[in-house]
């Protein structure tokens, strides 16, 4: 059952999926890191509002920090 990132196969490399985009914004660079296919990271995206959720909190993290970095915060 994967209705939760807890109980999820890959957990670890969602984990680290999730660490890296909210670092670098980039869907296929933190696919590659994290070692999923971008065809992995979409399907989890379709099918488990979780990964949606976790995508969405990453990919805010980096814009706070291009907003930082943009304004010298």
């Amino acid at each position: 059952m994967s209705d939760t990132l807890e109980n999820h196969k890959s957990k670890k490399n969602i984990e680290i999926f999730f660490e890296s985009l909210s670092k670098t914004g980039n869907i296929t660079k933190s696919a590659r890191i994290s070692r999923l296919g971008n065809g992995t990271i979409y399907n989890y995206k379709e099918k488990y509002e979780w990964f949606r959720i976790g995508m969405a909190e990453s990919m805010s993290e980096f814009a706070d920090k291009l907003e930082g970095d943009a304004f010298d915060l």
